[in-house]
């Protein structure tokens, strides 16, 4: 989670961040304590890919291998405030 404390350290009160991963994508699974520490609350718990997001695309590890968009779950959090 490297990315989520500097996210949440420059979200203003009300920012969003939405994260997009495959089920197995640490990213996608975090913990309620973890979010209580930054000062964040999930909006959108993990959902199937939302059609907004439609036009991207999605890549393993090795940036080769794609992945279905059908296995992409995208949460939404929100900074308390």
């Amino acid at each position: 989670m490297d990315y989520l404390p500097e996210a949440a350290r420059v979200l203003k009160p009300g920012g969003q961040i939405t994260i997009s991963g495959s089920r197995n994508n640490k990213y996608t699974k975090i913990k309620a304590s973890l979010l209580d520490e930054l000062g964040l609350e999930v909006v959108e718990r993990p959902i199937p890919l939302p059609e907004r997001f439609s036009q991207y695309k999605f890549f393993q590890v090795d940036g080769i291998t794609e992945v279905g968009r059908e296995k992409i779950l995208t949460t939404t959090l929100r900074k308390k405030g």
